[in-house]
């Protein structure tokens, strides 16, 4: 069985480092994985519309007199441009697609009182989103290895000043590749990249605006 730990242990090996017996023992180890375990996994789950995290749903509004539309505060009002907010998954890590249709849809996703949200144009809103809450035995053997080599190259860095980075990311995208190469051929095989504009951005309040057209 695939775990969090199994992962860790095998990129700690790969670095030369002594394996861990959880992500929350009291080695320096340990404390590394727990800094760098979920910003990998999230880095890995951002490269491809991966089969096994995909999910739908749809989504449920916000109340309109929380999002600025009544005299709320101007910290809570996120713009006079959007009409409708919607509260999205809790396991929500990335926008894939809309899946209800409309000759043109503009958004805006941000952090509001401390959850993602997405805010509209529209008053129903059903979408296709990555998930970062993942079961390991429905990945590949590859998608597991490519993991491992991405929190390896974290720990690296961390732990040896980055001295086989190079090595490790050529390791990584090899995995990587194969990992899509496994996929479904039926499924939605979109490569991604760090300037995709749908993906949603946690750090404060930072929020990216994207216009939606459906294919023709």
């Amino acid at each position: 069985m695939i775990t969090p730990v199994t992962i860790a242990n095998a990129a700690l090996r790969t670095i030369g480092a002594q394996a861990i017996t959880s992500l929350d023992d009291s080695s320096d180890r340990a404390f590394d994985v727990s800094q760098y375990y979920t910003m990998s996994l999230e880095a890995f789950l951002s490269e491809f519309n991966w089969s096994f995290a995909t999910r739908e749903a749809s989504l449920p509004r916000i109340n309109t007199k929380a999002i600025g539309l009544n005299g709320t505060t101007i910290e809570e009002n996120i713009s006079n441009e959007y009409s409708y907010g919607f509260t999205l998954p809790s396991d929500f890590l990335r926008l894939t697609k809309f899946t209800r249709p409309c000759h043109k849809l503009e958004y805006v996703i941000r952090l509001y009182r401390e959850q993602l949200a997405l805010f509209c144009n529209v008053n129903e809103v059903s979408i296709v989103y990555i998930s970062n809450n993942i079961s390991y035995d429905s990945m590949s053997a590859h998608a597991v290895e490519a993991i491992t080599f991405r929190l390896a190259m974290f720990l690296d860095s961390a732990r040896n000043g980055g001295a086989n980075i190079q090595l490790l990311n050529d390791m990584y995208q090899g995995m990587l590749r194969s990992a899509i190469n496994m996929e479904p051929s039926t499924h939605d095989r979109k490569y991604l990249d760090e300037g995709n504009i749908n993906r949603a951005r946690r750090e404060g309040c930072i929020y990216e605006f994207a216009k939606y057209r459906p294919k023709d």
